[in-house]
């Protein structure tokens, strides 16, 4: 069920690798024999979830010029990408150019 709703589900097994059992990219397996292999496992989990699927949602109000330009911008230049995609390029190349870059994160 956690999987049909896009959550990252980490199966833990001392004795069967699921790895390969199910095909998903929020399934995450790992076979252990220790404690210290039950919390190696845990924290890689914990880390790749963190860096794949965490992702906060943010609602921004635009005006419609803004949302027009998105629109036109998406159709006219790039095919591949989306208005949420452009806006999220735009702040990485303005984060690069102030001194937020240099701030640790």
């Amino acid at each position: 069920m956690a999987l049909s709703k896009l959550r990252p589900v980490l199966v833990l097994s001392e004795s069967i690798d699921y790895t390969n059992k199910v095909q998903d990219p929020y399934f995450y397996a790992s076979r252990y024999k220790n404690k210290d292999d039950l919390r190696r496992s845990i924290k890689r989990y914990l880390r790749t979830v963190k860096s794949k699927h965490l992702r906060m949602r943010l609602g921004v109000f635009l005006h419609n010029r803004h949302v027009n330009f998105l629109d036109w911008y998406v159709n006219e230049y790039d095919i591949d990408a989306n208005r949420s995609k452009i806006i999220r390029d735009s702040l990485d190349e303005y984060m690069k150019s102030t001194k937020y870059n240099t701030i640790k994160k």
